[in-house]
């Protein structure tokens, strides 16, 4: 599964639950998966730095899990960059 990255422009949400103030932080990206390219937001805590530009893969080694409903599910994700030369062999 690949990843790209545009920009590195995060959104803060703020939302107030029992008089408490959350702030949600994300940033967009594009996943690529059997042919097709869909936006996804990407959460961020609070004291992580956008994701930079370009093209990663997807390591579900260190970011898919078992939730406590026994269901498949994306966590903090593990990146690996892809290099131009991998993204242009790949397009042939």
């Amino acid at each position: 599964m690949r990843l790209v990255i545009k920009d590195g422009e995060v959104t803060s949400r703020k939302r107030v639950r029992d008089q408490k103030e959350f702030v949600f932080r994300e940033q967009s990206g594009f996943v690529s998966l059997n042919d097709e390219t869909r936006r996804v937001s990407l959460s961020l805590a609070d004291d992580q730095a956008p994701y930079p530009v370009g093209s990663y893969e997807i390591l579900l080694d260190g970011s898919a899990y078992v939730d406590r409903n026994g269901r498949l599910a994306l966590g903090r994700l593990a990146l690996k960059p892809v290099s131009a030369a991998t993204l242009a062999t790949a397009a042939r």
